[in-house]
């Protein structure tokens, strides 16, 4: 897999009045296609070392920097890179842009699947919606020691990293917790802008796709509400709530790297291959591919209605499934693990 390296380039320093506690870096990690939220950059010539997390936007700021030479680090996982800075004021990096390396630890084994799925636009969009929550920093175990509703985070920029989305105007997207110390869930829920955030345990409903958002009915609008509508998949979840925990698949390899097993399980199945196939002006199908410890691989058609400036997603059931949906598991896997 051909590997683009990380760059960093300096944009004319912002020169302001030294400060006491030192200067500010400011800049934004990117892959070249879009902003990288949740990246960690370092200072590492420092003890304690300065760090900090790049936001949802992709954005990072790491203050308190003496004057002088100093080394920052872009760390994701197992993958680092670095740049020696001279800083005498406060410095703004130009984009740092990273390619297919910095995958390797947010995708299962992404670094090894042949054919790898990394210029997939399918995948590209999960992954950016995936690093999107994950700056977030969200941890059910906040939610359960002194939950209170100011302390969770705000959900509105996770809009942001889907495309083909948006949200009605006067409306937000925002964070729910919900369940106790035996199990529970984050949701996603619409509000509008002025209202109070409801306290945790309040009765929700959940809804296939958050209500009040327009989708553009093409096939990259399309994927973005069902990567919305499926965040319950892959949001935090504690104790037996861990049993609903899904991973996108995009290739057959991220699946065989796992064991030898599953290597020989998968030896004749066909390549797999997400996909949003338009039936007509109002009608379409989503296929996807899951990976669940307790289930393994498996693929999962919905049907997609479009009603006014959104959709309804109709998935398929255990019994009287709609015949326009299908869900089959590809390789079965059970971890052995029980909460």
């Amino acid at each position: 897999m051909k590997i683009k390296l990380l760059t960093l380039t300096l944009l004319f320093p912002l020169v302001l009045n030294a400060q006491e506690g030192g200067f500010t870096i400011r800049g934004c990690v990117h892959n070249g296609v879009s902003v990288i939220p949740g990246a960690i950059v370092l200072v590492t010539d420092m003890s304690p070392m300065l760090r900090t997390k790049t936001g949802i936007d992709g954005t990072f700021a790491l203050s308190g920097v003496p004057e002088g030479p100093h080394t920052v680090r872009i760390c994701n996982g197992r993958y680092t890179d670095r740049l020696n800075v001279d800083v005498h004021s406060d410095i703004t990096l130009d984009t740092i842009v990273t390619e297919e390396k910095m995958l390797e630890s947010t995708i299962w084994y992404i670094q090894k699947a042949t054919p790898s799925p990394v210029a997939d636009p399918y995948f590209r969009q999960y992954l950016d919606f995936r690093r999107a929550i994950d700056a977030l920093s969200l941890t059910f175990s906040d939610a359960i020691n002194g939950y209170n509703t100011d302390s969770v985070p705000d959900a509105s920029g996770l809009i942001a990293s889907l495309r083909g989305v948006t949200m009605e105007e006067g409306w937000t997207l925002d964070i729910h917790y919900t369940g106790g110390y035996d199990g529970g869930f984050v949701n996603l829920y619409s509000r509008r802008v002025e209202d109070p955030k409801p306290p945790r345990n309040v009765k929700m409903l959940r809804y296939d796709l958050v209500p009040h958002i327009r989708v553009d009915f093409t096939p990259e609008g399309i994927w973005s509400a069902y990567q919305l509508s499926e965040a319950y998949s892959y949001l935090p979840k504690y104790w037996h709530g861990g049993y609903n925990n899904y991973c996108g698949i995009f290739s057959l390899d991220e699946v065989r790297q796992r064991s030898l097993a599953l290597r020989d399980s998968l030896a004749t199945t066909p390549e797999i291959h997400t996909r949003v196939e338009i039936l007509d002006g109002d009608h379409a199908t989503v296929t996807a591919y899951w990976w669940n410890d307790w289930t393994g691989l498996f693929e999962m058609t919905v049907f997609v209605e479009r009603i006014g400036e959104t959709v309804n997603f109709i998935y398929p059931k255990r019994e009287d499934s709609d015949p326009r949906t299908s869900s089959r598991i590809i390789v079965p896997y059970d971890c052995g693990i029980m909460f």
